[in-house]
């Protein structure tokens, strides 16, 4: 099914119109307020940031009527400033959702790669609540100079996005059990800062490419974006890196030269640094100097990894400034589906309500009803020859009513 967003950015101030309230935890000024983020347009200054140089912050707006929402859009501005495009976006980001507007219940957590300019991406979280006030609150690196913020978010709802509820007891071996879905692991990421003043330095070592002299292959871990790598000649280039100890690498960054830069790539892995093993492949879709940011399917630990530039985007040479990795931190493991058990008794009242079946009620409840009178059908005809008498007929729904306690009939 398709989502439903709600007509809500249409804010021309911070209380207009009627009911609609937006609020934050500060305020760039009078061009980045809370409610430009509401307002439906997707152009320079038009989006809320918070103070100078802040790093997180939040952003809320109040619909009054409480409303189902499982999916959030947002939108990154449409320049490659600081204020108007992908600088000030969250690299982390939380959504809440209040009835009051003091205490808050989180409906989902997310991180999120790098943005670039007018950019949409989409926040699924599972919630079967209805809520008047929602809370964005984002953290960032911080765009220099400036906050962190976003352009425009739309909420919406899409039934298809709701998970099942398991409740289902099963008795087996003399133990009531339920059966659990499997959950994904949670993984947060954390950069590896390098800081190499050479090809063998820090505990790291660099090979590859024959790089140009005045911008060797250790430019690219330096942390410094003022330098870079070249290739010597070609349009290809390999560059590997050594580190101390083995790492689960999940995530890299790569910022680009103006020109000449990687367009087709792959990142490999190896234990040996003779048997690679492919984590990713693919085409860099951006282009400029824009960040470029992957995350790989990388379930082990490796001590080589391996960038290759396979094509560039123009001219006689492969030119990098920098290359980020960052390593996986597993916040929660993944689980499996499986049986739990719940008792080894009859389950109590509590816990079969809770972790077995829903209440019923008032499904199951049960009362007395007096129907109005009701005319009956003549069906005498079904008496056989020499059989006396009338008979009348009424059909009544029983799986509306249960039983009949009594009844009373009148001929007329």
């Amino acid at each position: 099914m398709t989502t439903t967003w709600y007509n809500f950015n249409k804010m021309t101030s911070n209380t207009s119109p009627f009911p609609f309230v937006a609020s934050a935890s500060s305020e760039y000024n009078h061009e980045y307020e809370a409610w430009r983020s509401f307002n439906g347009a997707r152009h320079p200054y038009q989006q809320w940031v918070t103070n100078k140089n802040d790093t997180e912050g939040w952003n809320q707006i109040y619909v009054k009527d409480p409303v189902l929402v499982n999916v959030i859009k947002m939108c990154s501005g449409t320049d490659g400033t600081h204020a108007s495009g992908a600088g000030i976006m969250p690299q982390w980001l939380e959504i809440l959702g209040s009835n009051d507007g003091v205490s808050f219940e989180s409906l989902g957590v997310f991180t999120t790669p790098l943005w670039i300019k007018n950019q949409e991406r989409e926040f699924v979280f599972n919630n079967k609540k209805l809520f008047s006030y929602f809370r964005i609150s984002v953290k960032n690196a911080g765009a220099t100079g400036w906050g962190v913020g976003f352009d425009e978010v739309y909420f919406g709802f899409n039934p298809d996005y709701l998970k099942p509820e398991n409740k289902t007891l099963i008795l087996s071996n003399d133990e009531y059990k339920k059966f659990n879905y499997k959950t994904d692991e949670i993984l947060t990421y954390e950069k590896i800062v390098m800081n190499l003043t050479s090809n063998s330095s820090n505990g790291y070592e660099v090979s590859g490419t024959t790089a140009l002299t005045s911008a060797p292959l250790f430019h690219v871990f330096d942390g410094n974006n003022g330098t870079h790598f070249r290739s010597n000649s070609g349009t290809t280039a390999d560059i590997i890196l050594k580190l101390p100890t083995k790492k689960r690498i999940g995530k890299f960054i790569l910022t680009p030269y103006a020109s000449s830069y990687p367009v087709k790539y792959g990142l490999y892995a190896s234990n040996d640094g003779v048997i690679w093993t492919t984590l990713k492949e693919g085409n860099f879709n951006s282009t400029g100097t824009y960040e470029r940011e992957q995350i790989l399917d990388n379930k082990n630990q490796y001590i080589y990894y391996k960038f290759s530039a396979l094509s560039n985007s123009g001219g006689s040479y492969v030119y990098i400034y920098e290359i980020e990795f960052f390593k996986t931190i597993v916040e929660k493991n993944a689980i499996p589906a499986h049986w739990s058990t719940v008792s080894t008794a009859l389950p109590t009242s509590t816990q079969f309500l809770e972790q077995g079946m829903d209440n019923l009620s008032p499904l199951l409840d049960r009362k007395v009803t007096t129907f109005e009178p009701m005319p009956m059908i003549n069906k005498s005809e079904i008496l056989g020859v020499g059989e006396i008498g009338k008979v009348f007929s009424k059909t009544i729904d029983l799986k509306k009513y249960f039983d009949i306690r009594s009844m009373k009939v009148e001929v007329k």
